[in-house]
């Protein structure tokens, strides 16, 4: 059976990732609308079976979801590309705060090189969020690849 659902997982996961990859930021939006949806059906639910508060509440959560659900990942993605860029630059301080002198250039490159890239993560972040979904999808796809290689080739 673990087979079976290990196959499952992987091919979950690449077809994910292609997604995230053809649709970028429509996934999220597919998403949350899905889960508005299940929600206001959820709510519904309660309401027939008489607990009004409950249903009241999923059904309010769920026309939420659907109508601002793009808006909150946006909020979201915005906030950690600030972050990002404020994390990078406050690295970038600390090394030079220490001190350079006496520091080979290699040292000084791999102490600079995370946070330049944190910085250029959070611009790229900031201005093509596009990328950020390119990203994600190649990952997932990649860890498809690795659960399937895992269950096939390496067991």
């Amino acid at each position: 059976m673990r087979g079976k659902e290990n196959l499952i997982m992987a091919m979950l996961l690449v077809v994910l990732g292609v997604l995230f990859i053809a649709l970028k930021g429509g996934v999220i939006s597919i998403a949350a609308t899905i889960m508005g949806v299940a929600l206001i059906m959820l709510g519904v639910i309660d309401l027939i079976n008489k607990n009004e508060t409950p249903g009241i509440v999923k059904i309010i959560f769920g026309a939420v979801l659907i109508v601002l659900g793009w808006v909150v990942v946006h909020i979201m993605l915005y906030v950690l590309a600030v972050l990002l860029i404020a994390y990078g630059a406050y690295q970038i301080w600390l090394v030079f705060k220490d001190g350079v002198k006496g520091k080979d250039t290699v040292s000084l490159v791999l102490q600079l090189a995370l946070p330049v890239l944190s910085i250029i993560a959070g611009i790229l972040l900031f201005f093509n969020t596009a990328a950020v979904f390119i990203i994600c999808g190649i990952i997932l796809i990649i860890e498809g690849l690795i659960v399937l290689a895992d269950e096939y080739y390496l067991s």
